[in-house]
């Protein structure tokens, strides 16, 4: 499993970056996770979107998937697109109307396979329904939180995983429906996974090096497990 950070920001980019986007590959698969702002001026340096298996949002604030707006206009046949069922927001609405994507619904109950991939789903905690989501081959586990604020149900749903990435890069004095980097090493500490800690706010952020078993997501760069 190989995981490439092109956007760590959110909800806006500093100065030449660009907001959450991730691009998840195992062996033939490759996967985009969220979609946001930026995005479509970097995947190419990594893959052409017409390879892509499917894409997975984890929610439809504008900073997780608003690229796919100017996307649809260069999609010669729809790429499968995985979306929240509560369809939040005007930006949902818009995608769906863009009819470029063959979109499969999901909420938490959902499982699937692509290849010999299992995916699964917990619901968080955040103004838009949002969700986590855990990539299980035989013998290697991935799970990206997307926004949610800390809960106990969230890590549990980490346990067994290698590494999780996780949308946790607030001060610990910050409350906002986001988790700081305690939260993440709190993560650590309890399931034992390696915790890469991205969307990142543009200014002020958390410091993930201060605490053991983080790591602070840096873009244009990839994660092996």
């Amino acid at each position: 499993m190989k995981l490439t950070v092109l956007g760590k920001y959110g909800p806006f980019p500093a100065l030449g970056g660009a907001t959450s986007g991730y691009l998840f590959e195992h062996n033939d698969v490759k996967i985009m996770i969220d979609y946001g702002c930026g995005i479509n001026g970097r995947i190419d340096e990594y893959v052409a979107v017409e390879n892509l298996n499917a894409i997975i949002l984890s929610h439809t604030h504008f900073d997780h998937a608003s690229d796919l707006l100017v996307l649809s206009y260069r999609l010669k046949k729809p790429i499968k697109l995985y979306m929240p069922k509560s369809k939040d927001g005007d930006l949902a609405d818009a995608i769906i109307n863009t009819n470029a994507y063959d979109i499969v619904y999901y909420d938490e109950n959902t499982e699937f396979f692509i290849d010999d991939l299992a995916f699964s789903f917990c619901k968080g905690i955040h103004p838009f329904t949002s969700y986590s989501l855990k990539i299980k081959s035989i013998d290697k586990t991935f799970v990206y939180t997307g926004d949610t604020v800390y809960t106990d149900a969230l890590v549990e749903f980490c346990k067994g995983a290698g590494l999780v990435l996780a949308d946790a890069m607030q001060r610990e004095d910050v409350k906002n429906p986001h988790m700081t980097v305690l939260d993440a090493s709190n993560i650590h500490k309890i399931s034992g996974a390696t915790v890469l800690c991205s969307h990142a706010p543009a200014q002020n952020s958390g410091d993930p090096t201060k605490y053991e078993g983080l790591i602070e997501a840096e873009e244009f760069t990839s994660y092996t497990l």
